[in-house]
């Protein structure tokens, strides 16, 4: 089993499942010096950034959920590429290295439809930190967001 840290839309149990079914969640964490953004492509990716931290979910999958997240991940068209990171659990004083994904393309666009929302609800499900999805939610429309503030 490998770790892996979650910070979009496979955050969320329902989304991850689908694609990696022996996923097993091993809880929330922080990825230091680093700031999401939304990509020209309408994902979330990540970038570095001093002080900065990304928050998300480390789950940990086998050979298999990790050749289907490739796929989802679009690793063969260079969508997207794998790296290991340094995480540290939040519930614990523990860290530990994980995959994540990061977006070949660097530069800034907009999120697709609907899939913000996707990883604010995560978020919310996992019990991030409120600062940090109010963070998130900078990128959604105007009217998503005062829509979002709601929930």
């Amino acid at each position: 089993m490998r770790n892996y840290f979650a910070y979009g839309s496979n955050m969320g149990p329902k989304q991850l499942g689908e694609r990696c079914p022996g996923a097993v969640l091993v809880g929330t964490a922080v990825l230091p010096e680093h700031r999401v953004f939304i990509t020209r492509d309408g994902w979330a990716s990540l970038r570095g950034e001093p002080g900065a931290s990304v928050y998300g979910v480390v789950w940990q999958l086998t050979d298999q959920d990790l050749a289907a997240l490739d796929d989802y991940e679009d690793t063969a068209h260079e969508l997207y590429r794998r790296e290991t990171k340094h995480v540290k659990r939040l519930a614990q004083a523990e860290s530990l290295d994980a995959l994540v994904y990061v977006a070949t393309a660097d530069a800034d666009g907009t999120p697709n439809r609907g899939y913000l929302e996707t990883v604010i609800a995560a978020a919310r499900h996992h019990g991030l930190p409120e600062a940090y999805i109010a963070e998130l939610a900078h990128w959604l429309p105007p009217a998503a967001g005062r829509q979002q503030s709601r929930a």
